[in-house]
């Protein structure tokens, strides 16, 4: 692909019109634009090198902001990385492995070490015991018990509801 001041500013324009689609550019685009801006180191003015820098930071902003938009948008949905290079590829899933980590650092701050068994599809939570309890029955008929003061365990989450609400545990993290 050559590169010119036209070419970019080309590109620049169509990344503008289409506000979620990235244009099509040749995976090489990015060390195509390296050596043409070698190439105007020596042949343009001060002025005119501004100018195309100026395009190539408006155009890499663009493409910066679908692709952060991009993995976003495909952390709920099949949403296609169609015409993206492929360090932009990388890219995405390095953001999205970013949301995904700070997801889980949220969840786990409002909901402590929460786990959801996909088997029975209940939640449980860690809890440390405050107080020894005895065996108890809960309305699932299932015996829970005996703990000692100061033991974590895991616990269904009704159950910690229950002992939390009678103070007998804290909520472990």
């Amino acid at each position: 692909m050559a590169i010119s001041f036209e070419t970019l500013r080309r590109l620049q324009e169509d990344e503008e019109k289409n506000k979620y689609t990235l244009q099509k550019i040749d995976d090489k685009f990015y060390g195509h634009i390296r050596d043409y801006l070698y190439e105007i180191d020596e042949t343009y003015s001060d002025e005119e090198k501004e100018n195309i820098e100026k395009v190539i930071k408006k155009l890499f902003k663009l493409r910066l902001e679908k692709l952060i938009k991009i993995a976003r948008l495909s952390l709920n949905t099949q949403m296609s990385v169609e015409n993206s290079t492929l360090p932009e590829k990388k890219f995405i899933e390095n953001i999205k492995t970013v949301i995904l980590d700070y997801q889980k650092e949220i969840d786990k701050k409002t909901n402590p070490l929460k786990i959801r068994d996909s088997k029975t599809n209940k939640d449980f939570v860690k809890v440390k015991f405050n107080t020894d309890v005895f065996t108890f029955v809960m309305e699932d008929m299932k015996t829970y018990g005996p703990y000692k003061k100061n033991e974590e365990h895991i616990v269904p989450k009704n159950v910690a509801t229950l002992l939390l609400k009678n103070k007998k545990i804290v909520i472990s993290g």
